[in-house]
């Protein structure tokens, strides 16, 4: 097997026919400045060759339910290993897609609830058990020898006569009873005599001596006896007082009432009876259902039990049920299944919820979102528009009437008041008041309308489903414990206290053997979580609410629990929303890959993670067309020799910069009181307005829940508007302070191919215009709108402005080709034929950011869109480029750019950013901080959320969140200038900021 992978002549997108070697079982990082073509080489080029390779190896059957890559335009690749890719984004729409379902534990759980979970009655409060024949056999033969037995099947009489019922009996080879404490024969009961309800005596036999003789008898009556009984059998012991000794028999009650006649029946007999016939059907396996005639000599007499109470004798009664039901109250469950605790499964998801764990209702909080306005000022938003402002006026009218003040706080009205604004109150005929209740149920009867329909929506949030109270499964799955849990108990729990729990969990030795194989890998499992950093999530956390970079440590996790072996593993910056603290333990999960065989390339920023590389490939020097050529590949301890390397640079430089460098005063405060959300423990927080400010902390300390949720989310929520979470505190004062608070966040912009840079940023309008204004544009009468590959007009129609075009195959991947018609183009060429400076629409939009705005250097109606660009480091995309390609970082920047390039004089807006230096080479990091720190220049304030020690070293403000994640974060460690920070014992980002300082 070679030792190294070869590639030759890569050219993908900007690279200018690379030649890289990368060594097998290897940590090897990809870095480089923004755009220098990272991607291009790890993901577009070896893992999309790596997956072409092993794709096509599979039957034209497999392919078809795969996805299809490009091939990459390269001369050769050698040595390439199967590959897998870990990209840092999150693509995971779906509600029912959870942490335990992403690393398969909550599949490992299910069989281990399935397996060895314990049922217990939840009334009852006793484990429920279901006795089978060799089961019962058992708790039989542990009785001394010599005890006198009467193996007993109960059965209910129902509505059939006594004489009918008696020839049954006989016929089936039934003749004896057990009444009264004593055995009758069947002919001697009468019909006064007959009970609602008896026992069928089986067999009578003496335990022999040594018990395990008797095994073979007792086989053949018990499972007579659970035949004739609907899955229940008796069996009375008597033997001398204090000989008996019987432990862990299911019944420890008086004997049980006998089965109804349509009781079910194990093993297939039939559950209902006909009109007037007898609960009984026949013998079992061919014996005879009494052993009358093979008693063993000295048999007792037949009511020698009865004897049962004489002083000297002792009586036992054994209780077996094979059905599945509580020994006490006779409720049967159901046997747990694998089905039964999957959520996702409609035997185990909650009947009311559907496995959702919410259901959607009126949302007090949407509809009063500022309960301290009064009904008169408009606390009740919903009646505030024209069309439905009668309404209020008539609130007002019953309130005023009910003798309910409509001028006070709602807040401070008294329960009935607030109940009758509510639930109104109207009299037979329906006269009075609705209550907004009634006002929304009258809007249901006019779904029909869509203004109608957005209306209720609006109003409406979720909350958690009344009947499993969130928990997704259905009661009966609930009632199955291992190790005293529940499986919503378990799932609930933060990673690190799971993973505790498990490795201090017990069982009973026959249950250990079987959960062996299911314990060892949920155990591995949650130490790959706890590795990765991602210690303080739950297994039932939404897989949709995770940051790019927990989602991508999640399929990492995963990949470690699938042992695989001689794999290409492409990861996409793993240390993003990592804290500093982590990335060593990230290192060595990255290692434990490479000991299993593994090659781990890493497309990498971290300084850590670069060091920590034996082999490092460094692109540059530029981005874009400036890029794409290898500056240096070889053993990171040698990189630092590379005088034209940027990273080489900036890793000599990085530590030494200064903190801190602008000393800016707050220009006011917003203060976040009592903030209780997730984990959150009532935290009261002030955040400086008119600075940057970043929020720092530890992975999982709630810095997302405060900013997003309690900040955001409280903000969007008072103006009315639609927010999916609204993180809960006390009050936030201040906001009155911002006209707006921007979130600007790395979800993708959107999925349309036709969707690019140029059009976000709305240059593209003033693109087409100067084209449009061209003599030969005007002479062939050409518009603006003739430029536009989003309708008719000018762009190619076979394509219908795309450029490719989709070919489906039905049973194959769909084929997506250039356009024969306009070569990619994507327009006509009359279109194409106008050209501006040299250059027509099809050469524009392929040319870069930086490119275009030399291009259009004296158009500046052009380039003040594009400047912002530029200015956030993405001077290297090119025009025409879909947004839909760019990454979480490239997202989050061009959103960035698109509000420097319409600035609004006069307001003061409050923008928020999760991690923006995702994405970033070091050198980017400054360009970064230059633009942000125009955009607090311009007055405005921005509260990012960071882990990067260049970004936060620079800041004016820092708030650190922790000290650790989970249940153990929450609380407010230091807030202050990085000075402060660094001086903080208690700051796991002090202590790192304080290392900074020391070599600086």
């Amino acid at each position: 097997m070679r030792r190294n992978i070869e590639v030759r002549g890569a050219r993908t997108h900007n690279l200018k026919g690379i030649d890289v070697t990368i060594p097998h079982r290897a940590l090897a990082v990809v870095t480089g400045v923004s755009g220098s073509g990272k991607s291009s080489l790890a993901f577009d080029t070896l893992y999309s060759e790596g997956q072409m390779r092993y794709v096509e190896s599979l039957s034209a059957y497999s392919r078809q339910f795969l996805e299809q890559m490009e091939r990459p335009p390269v001369d050769s690749i050698t040595g390439l290993p199967p590959a897998i890719a870990l990209e840092q984004k999150n693509s995971v729409k779906s509600a029912r897609s959870t942490v335990g379902t992403a690393t398969e534990i909550a599949d490992y759980l299910r069989l281990l609830f399935a397996s060895v979970g314990q049922t217990m009655c939840p009334q009852c409060n006793v484990r429920v058990v279901k006795h089978t024949v060799g089961g019962a056999v058992g708790e039989v033969l542990r009785l001394p020898p010599g005890s006198r037995l009467l193996v007993l099947a109960p059965v209910a009489r129902g509505d059939r006569p006594w004489e009918s019922l008696r020839r049954e009996l006989e016929r089936l080879g039934f003749s004896r009873l057990w009444l009264a404490d004593r055995i009758v024969e069947v002919p001697e009961v009468a019909e006064a005599q007959a009970p609602a309800e008896f026992e069928v005596v089986i067999d009578r036999l003496v335990l022999a001596d040594p018990p395990a003789a008797s095994r073979a008898r007792l086989a053949e009556s018990l499972e007579a006896a659970f035949k004739a009984g609907h899955g229940r059998a008796t069996v009375m012991a008597t033997g001398e007082a204090g000989q008996s000794e019987i432990s862990n028999v299911k019944s420890e009650m008086p004997l049980p009432h006998p089965a109804p006649v349509d009781a079910p029946q194990p093993g297939g007999m039939p559950t209902a009876c006909p009109p007037g016939g007898p609960p009984l059907r026949g013998h079992a396996s061919g014996v005879p259902t009494e052993h009358a005639q093979q008693t063993s000599p000295g048999m007792p007499p037949s009511d020698a039990l009865a004897a049962g109470s004489r002083q000297d004798v002792e009586t036992q009664h054994l209780s077996f049920d094979a059905r599945f039901n509580c020994s006490r109250c006779g409720r049967e469950f159901p046997e747990p299944d694998a089905q039964l605790f999957s959520f996702n499964s409609a035997v185990g998801a909650c009947p009311t919820c559907e496995g959702f764990g919410r259901v959607s209702g009126l949302d007090p909080a949407k509809i009063i979102p500022d309960p301290r306005k009064s009904i008169d000022s408009g606390a009740i938003t919903c009646w505030q528009t024209p069309a439905y402002k009668e309404l209020h006026r008539e609130c007002r009218r019953a309130c005023r009437a009910r003798g309910i003040r409509t001028d006070v706080p709602y807040v401070d009205l008294p329960e009935s008041a607030r109940r009758f604004i509510w639930e109104g109150e109207h009299d037979s005929q329906g006269n009075g008041w609705i209550g907004i209740r009634g006002f929304f149920d009258w809007l249901e009867t006019k779904r029909y309308k869509v203004h109608v329909r957005v209306m209720i929506a609006r109003y409406r949030g979720y909350y958690p489903c009344p009947e499993c109270g969130g928990r997704r499964l259905r009661p009966e799955a609930l009632n199955v414990l291992v190790g005293g849990r529940r499986l919503a108990d378990l799932v609930v729990m933060p990673v690190k206290d799971l993973r505790q729990w498990f490795d201090a969990l017990r069982l009973e030795p026959q249950d250990d053997e079987k959960a062996a194989v299911l314990l060892r890998e949920i155990r591995n499992r949650l130490a790959y979580l706890d590795d990765v950093g991602l210690d303080y999530l739950t297994l039932d956390r939404q897989t949709r609410t995770l940051a790019g970079g927990e989602a991508q440590r999640i399929n990492l996790a995963s990949a470690l629990g699938s042992s695989l072996t001689n794999t290409l593993y492409v990861l996409d910056e793993p240390t993003v929303g990592l804290h500093t603290r982590d990335t060593q333990r990230l290192i060595g999960i990255l290692r434990n890959l490479i000991a299993k065989g593994n090659t781990v390339l890493v497309v990498e920023h971290d300084p850590e993670v670069i060091e920590a590389a034996e082999h490092v490939i460094d692109l540059g020097p530029g981005a874009g067309e400036a890029g794409g050529q290898v500056i240096f590949q070889g053993p990171s301890r040698e990189l630092a020799r590379s005088e034209a390397s940027e990273t080489s640079r900036q890793l000599k430089t990085h530590a030494a910069r200064a903190m801190a460098p602008y000393a800016r005063r707050p220009k006011g405060w917003i203060t976040v009181k009592d903030a209780r959300q997730h984990n959150l423990k009532g935290l009261t927080v002030r955040l400086p307005l008119g600075l940057l400010c970043c929020v720092t902390g530890v992975s999982g300390s709630g810095k997302t829940t405060l900013v997003h949720s309690v900040l955001y989310g409280q903000f969007k929520h008072r103006r009315g508007e639609a927010v999916e979470q609204v993180g809960a505190c006390e009050d936030i004062d201040g906001l009155d302070a911002v006209d707006d608070i921007i979130l600007v966040d790395q979800s993708p912009i959107g999925l349309s191919t036709r969707s690019n840079s140029v059009t976000y940023t709305k240059a593209y309008a003033a693109i087409r215009n100067i084209l449009a204004e061209t003599p030969k544009a005007r002479v062939a009468g050409i518009t603006a709108a003739d430029f536009s590959f989003n309708v008719p007009g000018g762009r190619c129609e076979v394509c219908k402005g795309v450029g490719t075009v989709t070919y489906d195959m039905y049973f194959m991947a769909d084929v997506t080709v250039v356009c024969q018609e306009c070569g990619g183009k994507r327009f006509k060429k009359k279109v194409l034929d106008v050209r501006c400076s040299g250059k027509n629409i099809a050469d524009i939009l392929d040319m870069t950011v930086d490119d275009a705005m030399a291009h259009f250097a004296e158009h500046e109606a052009i380039t003040e869109h594009l400047r912002p660009l530029a200015d956030v480091g993405l001077g290297y995309l090119r025009l025409g480029q879909s947004t839909a390609s760019l990454s979480g970082g490239e997202a989050q920047r061009l959103k960035l750019a698109s509000y420097l390039a319409a600035p609004r004089k006069g307001e003061h807006w409050l923008f928020i950013f999760d991690e923006p230096t995702t994405g970033l080479h070091m050198a980017d990091v400054q360009v970064l901080l230059r633009t942000f720190h125009r955009l607090v220049h311009a007055g405005h304030s921005l509260l990012v959320i960071e882990h990067n020690l260049d970004f936060i070293s620079q800041a004016d403000w820092i708030i650190d969140l922790g000290p650790e994640g989970g249940e153990a974060g929450g609380e407010l460690v230091a807030a202050g200038p990085p000075e402060k920070i660094a001086a903080s014992d208690r700051s796991h980002t002090g202590r790192f900021l304080r290392q900074r300082l020391a070599k600086s």
